[in-house]
């Protein structure tokens, strides 16, 4: 007979990816009234987030306004994210919906790290103890695996594995990240031998995917192939522990969606 598990869910939000998602819709009235519509659209999400993961704790975090995360310091074949570009709406919108964030929900700022640091810095303090969701449109915080991934875009949640995460890590060392302007291994795609290579591995160890990565790093740049992969190691790889910049006042919150309904309705309860 197997053990009822009794832990309670906790939901995690990467909060950055939902500026657009909520704005696109209201990019062309940039008013009082669109800022309103758009903290009336990022609610109705959060909230429809929280009830479908049945969460009873969440906790969230996005990136302030004007931060420089400690990766752009550390790019140097690249300038970290160098192909984003923001477009009106979206610089209208923030300042806005980053202090919506704060208020409303009691979500977390970061000015060094990024949400998705923060988002597994969070997932690792409280896995033991929580069933985890981590509502995230950003493909990164899947290589920690074992969590559920509700992602806002389709509205869908999906189950992470641990081997299917590390494989995705070690995959994007070798193809990069063309988003965030990370190279990988120069010449080597989504479709190249290696990375089919990984995906076809049977529960491969940490150790197995590093050294056919770490091969493929020398076969390309030959003696300086340490100086390519630390690089992209650290601009890939989330941060773990907490550390620089993760909020120490950093608590869960209760989520009560009947109390909540009751809340809009100005009714005491």
């Amino acid at each position: 007979m197997t053990e009822k598990n009794t832990k309670p869910n906790l939901t995690i939000f990467d909060l950055d990816g939902l500026t657009f998602i909520a704005g696109w819709q209201y990019r062309n009235q940039l008013t009082n009234i669109g800022a309103i519509a758009v903290k009336n659209k990022i609610d109705e999400i959060i909230k429809s987030i929280l009830n479908k993961s049945k969460a009873e704790y969440y906790i969230g975090f996005y990136g302030a306004e004007g931060s420089k995360v400690f990766r752009h310091d550390w790019a140097t074949v690249k300038p970290y994210k160098g192909s984003r570009k923001s477009e009106e709406w979206q610089q209208y919108f923030k300042p806005i919906v980053k202090e919506h964030f704060k208020n409303k929900w009691g979500a977390y700022s970061l000015k060094i790290l990024e949400a998705d640091d923060a988002v597994v810095i969070a997932y690792h303090l409280y896995k033991d103890k929580y069933n985890i969701t981590i509502s995230t449109d950003d493909k990164d915080t899947k290589q920690v695996g074992e969590f559920n991934k509700y992602n806002p875009r389709n509205n869908e949640i999906e189950k992470i594995s641990h081997i299917e995460g590390r494989k995705f890590f070690w995959q994007q060392m070798v193809m990069g990240d063309t988003v965030d302007a990370i190279g990988g291994i120069k010449g080597m795609g989504s479709k190249s031998l290696l990375v089919k290579t990984i995906e076809a591995l049977e529960n491969p160890t940490e150790e197995e995917m590093y050294n056919l990565v770490r091969d493929g790093y020398i076969e390309v740049y030959g003696e300086e192939y340490l100086y390519h992969m630390v690089e992209n190691y650290i601009l890939l790889c989330m941060i773990a522990k907490p550390s620089f910049d993760y909020p120490k006042d950093a608590t869960l919150t209760a989520w009560e969606p009947k109390k909540n309904v009751l809340e809009r309705l100005n009714l005491k309860i």
